[in-house]
């Protein structure tokens, strides 16, 4: 676990276990102006539900666990109905009541209400409504360097880790991003004519500068700020206020809106540790329209993921630094999407300003970006739901071997996803070294040193030469389809790890015939494993 448990705790026992809870700013202002058949799958959840509410409701009202007991909004509730004649029987029973709503979403048959005695609206409404709490949403916290979760930070080279080394300038051109956050400020490094809409409910006030800076990462038309997809068209949909709270009702009415204004990729850098039944219900109307919808794990180095990040079909997206090592602020969990950029990359600000974007808000837009760059340079036309199923078949595996809850599916690769259709790439690569020790292992005990090929072409005749416990090792290996990823174990090291308590290890990939790799500074991997068991966080 990241942090502490007495630390968890104590935020728990300080009431503000919302974990996203809203009065930081998002980040440090700046003076100057698994295996290849893991694949998280996007857009075809297992648990989809139609864009009207079920008859059959379940219970009526939502019990909560002890830790949604303190995200929820107190004195307020949703309520649903199953039928459009309850939905308008309840909205003049409520009107002429103690209580008051405050807002609504017909298209779900949806109340938000606010009242003293909640306890009495079980009298005042019949069987057919369903009551719910309305759980805090937010910006997530910054993350704190001196918890040793400082890292390495991108600067303006994001797009050069990415693997961008031609002009995306293009990328983008046609296909609408909703950024569902806390507006967006006019900026030099932003393009003119960002479409606006802020939800109703949301309260008036300055403009928190959060959103400005996740837009820019996709859209960023400046040297300092560059963008993934420059050209995308930017529908920015404000649901939180200046202070960068939102809730349950207004994050579902800003997916809504996003939709039927055209959205094919959404972005969500905020989150909640409150299961809103209603925001399910919004992801799925979405899904099923075709959009993708990408989400921030959460800063708070906790072993889940935030909501709506954590939901089926969502692409959840976690942070690594510059030297591409997972960052220990970053939410870990099993159904992790994939990891990108999110320690410190220059983004833009209110007033002219850039900053030193920290935390998974920043990594979620360069994976939205990368998604509008997929459907804009495709040769046919896709969905947003089949561009997040492209991006994830060609992440760049890291830390354990296959999918694993701190990279997901591994971390974002642009230049090797938009130049997946180049024919003649050959690129092999050194992902991860693990020990098992003592071990029931399906790939056996010993050295275990993750191969990947990340290439266009299938490739034979490699030879991984493996340095290690003053004696050096040659591994023939298969041969490699496009994707495939292979583990090689070797039954060496034991004694001077268990002597010791580190096994130092170098290795690389050497070819029998005349074959170029298009990157040989991932064909070589050193690193010094240590016990227990463990591997380097970096690529």
């Amino acid at each position: 676990m990241n942090r502490s448990i007495l630390l968890g705790l104590f935020i728990l026992l300080l009431g503000i276990g919302v974990g996203w809870l809203i009065t930081r700013d998002a980040v440090e202002a700046n003076s100057e102006a698994a295996d290849n058949n893991h694949k998280k799958a996007v857009g075809d959840s297992n648990h989809a539900v139609s864009s009207r509410l079920p008859e059959n409701l379940g219970p009526r009202v939502k019990k909560n666990s002890p830790l949604e007991d303190l995200l929820a909004i107190r004195n307020e509730r949703i309520i649903s109905f199953s039928s459009d004649d309850a939905y308008r029987k309840a909205i003049a029973l409520l009107e002429g009541s103690d209580f008051k709503i405050l807002g609504k979403l017909n298209r779900f048959r949806s109340l938000r209400i606010s009242g003293k005695d909640l306890r009495s609206l079980d009298d005042l409404l019949d069987e057919d409504a369903t009551i719910a709490s309305n759980f805090v949403v937010s910006i997530p916290l910054v993350p704190d360097p001196e918890t040793g979760s400082a890292g390495v930070a991108f600067g303006s080279e994001a797009l050069e880790f990415l693997n961008i080394t031609g002009d995306n300038s293009k990328w983008g051109k046609g296909v609408k991003i909703a950024i569902i956050d806390t507006g967006v400020a006019p900026h030099i490094a932003l393009p003119d004519g960002i479409q606006k809409i802020v939800v109703d409910g949301v309260a008036e006030g300055e403009l928190h500068g959060h959103g400005t800076a996740v837009t820019s990462l996709i859209v960023g038309q400046h040297s300092r700020v560059p963008g993934i997809a420059p050209s995308a068209p930017i529908l920015s949909i404000q649901v939180a206020d200046s202070t960068g709270s939102s809730n349950s009702f207004l994050l579902a009415k800003g997916i809504i809106a996003a939709v039927d204004n055209g959205a094919q990729v959404i972005n969500i850098s905020m989150g909640s540790y409150g299961d809103s039944g209603l925001v399910r219900e919004a992801i799925s109307y979405a899904q099923s329209a075709g959009s993708v919808i990408v989400a921030s794990a959460g800063n708070d180095g906790f072993n889940f993921a935030a909501n709506p990040a954590a939901y089926d079909g969502v692409i959840s997206v976690g942070a690594i630094d510059a030297t591409g090592t997972h960052m220990s602020f970053s939410n870990q969990s099993a159904d992790l999407s994939l990891t990108a950029p999110g320690v410190g990359p220059t983004a833009a600000w209110p007033g002219d300003q850039s900053i030193s974007f920290t935390g998974t808000s920043a990594s979620a837009p360069f994976v939205s970006g990368t998604l509008a760059a997929i459907i804009s340079e495709s040769p046919y036309p896709i969905t947003g739901a089949q561009a997040g199923e492209i991006l994830l078949n060609y992440t760049n595996d890291a830390g354990d071997y296959g999918n694993d809850s701190s990279y997901g599916s591994g971390y974002l690769d642009v230049g090797r996803v938009m130049e997946r259709a180049t024919p003649g790439i050959v690129d092999l690569a050194v992902t991860s070294y693990n020990y098992e020790l003592n071990s029931v292992s399906a790939f056996g005990n010993g050295l275990q040193i993750g191969i990947e090929n990340q290439g266009t072409e299938t490739v034979q005749g490699g030879q991984l030469i493996v340095n290690v416990d003053g004696g050096s090792y040659p591994v023939n290996l298969p041969t490699l389809s496009v994707n495939e990823r292979h583990l090689a174990t070797l039954p060496v090291g034991q004694s001077t790890l268990n002597d010791t308590g580190s096994l130092p290890v170098s290795s690389s990939i050497t070819f029998s015939t005349e074959t170029t790799d298009a990157q040989p500074s991932n064909n070589r991997r050193s690193e010094i494993i240590t016990l227990p068991s463990s591997s380097n966080d970096g690529p």
